[in-house]
């Protein structure tokens, strides 16, 4: 009888094991080195700077309405990005420059983007690199609590050919360009109910399709996207073990030309913690850009020291940190604002902040 009922138990969890694989739930991540190609690519990069709340402003109440040229840039307060701005992040020794891009208010119904507005993401894109820096562009708030590109079924049954026809133009536009752009997928996607955390599964495997649909296209359109660099984050960009867990690396005709993104603005008490997580991309031999991370002006601990702390663990786990400032002024939204510079002078708000990231030491 105990034999039967062994036998019984085991007949279960085998059909439990089975169908846990068929349904997704259940996978095995096989773990390996990244190759030294890509080992090297991520070290050559330096540590980067984001020029967020600029191309990536938007207003939510005017999707699809292909509004003309960089009307939107400046209409969340920031300066308008310049060349001598440029000049600054290259002369504090940045390698690396993130330039968020959001094309809600930039295209119509069909996903096609007003030239007048790609032109000035080329032109921006233009100034960093040859200023020696590499650089990313992403698509950004079209993702996130308030986008329309969502983490379902249902979106990527409706929506698939816009964003589809949306990645092909910026894939075309940027296919002459050499190693020093990369472009990166979906900032942070979340589903329909704006989950973050514990999402259900059916979220995080489209999560998985969307970027699959990114590499396709963008390696279709030929030319250096053939093998360029991509960059495709988690679910929601979180440093969250589900999450990260239920990552599918996209399939690429490119060998190792596809990094994974994560964006981790863990303070000094879970500092190890969100880096033992991010280390099992890493694990598996995924090259990992850390797409965005910070603190705000009105944190209760040494910035500087704080900062030198997380560079560290980045140069421990091989990730590359892209420091995210959202151009706030410290004085008047310390709160919010994880600005280091005053971008109309190109003044230093925390200079200290600066040259840790980009390891200058001070002299007495």
């Amino acid at each position: 009888m105990k034999i039967k009922i062994s036998f019984i138990i085991f007949g279960l969890a085998l059909i439990s094991l089975i169908t846990g694989f068929a349904s997704g739930l259940i996978r095995i991540h096989a773990y390996s080195k990244t190759s030294d190609e890509s080992d090297l690519f991520i070290k050559g990069l330096g540590n980067g700077y984001n020029i967020g709340n600029s191309l990536d402003a938007c207003d939510w109440s005017k999707m699809f309405t292909n509004t003309n040229g960089n009307s939107t840039e400046t209409s969340w307060g920031t300066t308008a990005i310049s060349e001598e701005f440029i000049k600054v992040l290259e002369e504090q020794g940045f390698g690396i420059i993130r330039v968020p891009v959001t094309y809600m208010n930039h295209i119509d119904s069909d996903g096609n983007i007003d030239a007048n507005w790609l032109d000035r993401v080329a032109e921006v894109v233009d100034m960093i690199i040859q200023h020696n820096m590499y650089c990313v562009i992403d698509i950004h708030h079209d993702t996130g609590n308030d986008g329309w590109i969502r983490a379902s079924r249902k979106s990527y049954s409706n929506d698939k050919n816009r964003v589809e026809n949306l990645i092909h133009q910026i894939a075309d536009r940027f296919k002459d360009y050499d190693d020093h752009l990369i472009l990166e997928g979906f900032n942070e996607m979340v589903d329909e109910d704006c989950h973050w955390e514990n999402a259900p599964i059916s979220s995080l495997v489209a999560m998985n399709k969307w970027n699959q649909l990114f590499v396709d296209t963008v390696r279709a359109t030929g030319g250096g996207n053939s093998d360029r660099y991509l960059l495709v984050n988690t679910y929601a960009a979180t440093v969250n073990a589900k999450n990260i867990y239920f990552f599918d690396m996209p399939k690429d005709s490119a060998k190792d030309r596809i990094i994974v993104g994560v964006h981790n603005y863990a303070g000094p008490k879970n500092l190890k913690k969100s880096f033992s997580i991010i280390n099992s991309l890493r694990k598996r031999g995924y090259p990992v850009i850390i797409g965005e991370y910070g603190n705000t002006a009105n944190a209760d601990y040494d910035r500087a020291d704080f900062v030198k702390s997380y560079i560290e663990q980045c140069k421990e786990y091989g990730c590359c940190p892209i420091w995210w400032d959202n151009g706030q002024d410290p004085e008047k939204k310390a709160d919010t604002s994880f600005a280091l510079y005053k971008r109309s002078s190109g003044e230093a708000y925390f200079q200290d902040i600066l040259d840790a990231i980009t390891n200058k030491i001070a002299e007495d």
